[in-house]
């Protein structure tokens, strides 16, 4: 949507997921000409359950000579205190900021703006592990290699990631 300086905001960074979530954050950047930077890249050790932390890395954030203008979050509780902290310091999202985050509740869609979210295929997840579970406990020989299944998330645009003539616009249809 035109942000240029994005943010991301992750779980702590020795759990795998945030690794694999983090790495898709840069290869998107890299894949529209923008490089990363490591002043946007924060860590929330608790995974947004200390709210002060994540109150810590915007007013970081936000104290930066190029501040963002462009935020992705990697949880719902991240999501939730970076909201509430915007919102304590008055900025307004998606005219001062976008915001985009990881969900598979209907919350984002409640928020006002409407947040834009990566939703993940919840259902399907539970069902490949279920399976590969049984295959596990079925199995008659010791299982030594252990199979990684990627499945893929779908993209869901809102008004929180638009500009603000394009949030206008698209929220008066």
């Amino acid at each position: 949507m035109g942000a240029k300086r994005i943010a991301v905001i992750s779980s702590s960074e020795f759990l795998s997921i945030t690794k694999d979530r983090v790495a898709g954050y840069k290869e998107a950047l890299k894949a529209h000409g923008i490089e990363a930077n490591d002043d946007y890249i924060h860590y929330s050790f608790y995974s947004g359950m200390d709210f002060s932390e994540i109150e810590a890395i915007i007013n970081k954030l936000f104290t930066l000579k190029q501040k963002p203008d462009a935020i992705l979050t990697t949880s719902d509780k991240i999501t939730t205190g970076v909201l509430k902290t915007l919102k304590r310091r008055g900025i307004k999202i998606p005219d001062d900021v976008a915001l985009a985050g990881f969900s598979n509740t209907d919350i984002p869609e409640l928020i006002d703006p409407p947040m834009t979210i990566v939703r993940q295929p919840s259902r399907e997840m539970g069902e490949a592990a279920v399976n590969l579970l049984l295959q596990l406990i079925e199995s008659k020989r010791p299982v030594k290699e252990f199979e990684k299944r990627m499945l893929s998330p779908e993209l869901q645009v809102r008004a929180s990631s638009m500009g603000k003539k394009k949030a206008t616009r698209k929220t008066s249809k």
